[in-house]
């Protein structure tokens, strides 16, 4: 199995608007799947994309909110987003398309009882 990325490495940005009905389920799921999995080790920002110098997330993202951005910080042009309503299912799915934490593969295995042993 190949090793893991180091949570640290994991940058979630959360971009959200104070009139935005969806976002605070969303920052729910993004601060509880990062409490879950990571220990809060993953670094979270939040960015109001109203907010003075976010002009630029204003225009790509006034009608996208909530957003979120997974990257891996030793690879910041590579970028998996979530949009509107997402769980923590879809967090831990893309954040594992970026290699972090084990393949889903050997999660549902371990799941099942089928890893034959302990990780």
């Amino acid at each position: 199995m190949p090793p893991k990325i180091p949570w640290n490495l994991l940058r979630l940005t959360f971009f959200t608007n104070k009139n935005c009905s969806l976002c605070s389920t969303a920052v729910v799921n993004t601060a509880s799947w990062r409490l879950k999995e990571t220990n809060n080790m993953a670094e979270f920002k939040e960015v109001d994309i109203f907010g003075p110098g976010n002009e630029k997330w204003h225009d790509a993202y006034v009608f996208d909110v909530p957003v979120l951005h997974i990257e891996n910080a030793s690879e910041p042009s590579k970028i998996l987003k979530l949009m509107h309503r997402f769980t923590e299912q879809e967090i831990d799915d893309k954040v594992r398309e970026l290699g972090f934490g084990y393949p889903v593969v050997e999660k549902a295995k371990k799941a099942s009882g089928e890893g034959g042993g302990k990780a």
